[in-house]
């Protein structure tokens, strides 16, 4: 089952996505569980601007940088 929205927020969008649980009936769990994505790949894309995760380049900069962007809003919209 994918839950349709008739919206086409970011949010809409993601929980029609492979992210969504087509088996789980709860919308809760479901949204806890895109909050969960996106505050690991927070993290992740903070690290990896930090150097934790070894150098990174001005390209690879500004495409962590965008991406860290896109996901807080994401977060943010939930």
């Amino acid at each position: 089952m994918l839950l349709m929205m008739s919206d086409s927020s970011p949010t809409s969008r993601f929980l029609n996505s492979r992210y969504m649980d087509d088996k789980s009936e709860d919308i809760d769990e479901s949204v806890e569980d895109t909050k969960e994505h996106w505050e690991e790949e927070i993290e992740f894309l903070e690290a990896r601007l930090n150097g934790e995760h070894g150098e990174i380049d001005d390209e690879d900069r500004e495409s962590c940088e965008e991406a860290l962007k896109i996901a807080k809003e994401n977060l943010a919209s939930l």
